[in-house]
């Protein structure tokens, strides 16, 4: 979540590639509940150290 409102989602790189080659795409949904159920996901996968483990790589 970019400020509280804000997601960015989707598999745009920020390389001129992904605008001129690549059919990258981003979308920026402005909404703040949106937002929160983003960050409430994330954070339950990065909290989860059974379902998502550090290998070490």
């Amino acid at each position: 979540m970019l400020d509280g409102t804000k997601v960015e989602v989707g598999s745009f790189n920020y390389f001129q590639s992904a605008v001129e080659e690549n059919d990258d795409i981003a979308v920026i949904i402005q909404d703040e509940a949106t937002g929160a159920s983003f960050e409430s996901a994330f954070n339950n996968m990065w909290n989860d150290g059974e379902a998502f483990k550090d290998y070490g790589l």
